[in-house]
């Protein structure tokens, strides 16, 4: 997935990966394939975050609401991308997160999102 990530990303011209995740794995998947545009990750865990700033490429952002539900995940990446001012309406962006299909989620989701009004 990572991999198809940094993929669509160069050939979509996205502007942006980002990554939900708990516990940074995520994170350290993509960045060992060292995509030409930013990573970012949401993550409810304060730990995960600092550790994510040692990740080449990766930005860590802290969030405080924990989902797991799919389109949840996508509405609090788009809020919390939007309200920081990181993403612009009508941008694209790949969104990496663990399906809610396991106890332990990996991650097993990949979807291009187009940033709403």
């Amino acid at each position: 997935m990572a991999r198809a990530a940094v993929f669509t990303a160069q050939h979509l011209g996205v502007r942006q990966i980002v990554a939900y995740s708990r516990s940074g794995f995520t994170a350290r998947l993509i960045a060992r394939y060292r995509p030409p545009v930013p990573i970012l990750v949401l993550t409810p865990n304060k730990r995960v975050a600092c550790q994510m700033q040692l990740l080449w490429g990766v930005m860590p952002l802290l969030v405080t609401e924990q989902t797991s539900a799919d389109g949840e995940i996508i509405l609090l990446v788009e809020n919390y991308l939007k309200s920081a001012r990181l993403v612009r309406p009508g941008e694209r962006l790949i969104v990496l997160m663990g399906g809610s299909a396991s106890d332990r989620p990996k991650t097993n989701l990949m979807q291009i999102h187009q940033v709403r009004r």
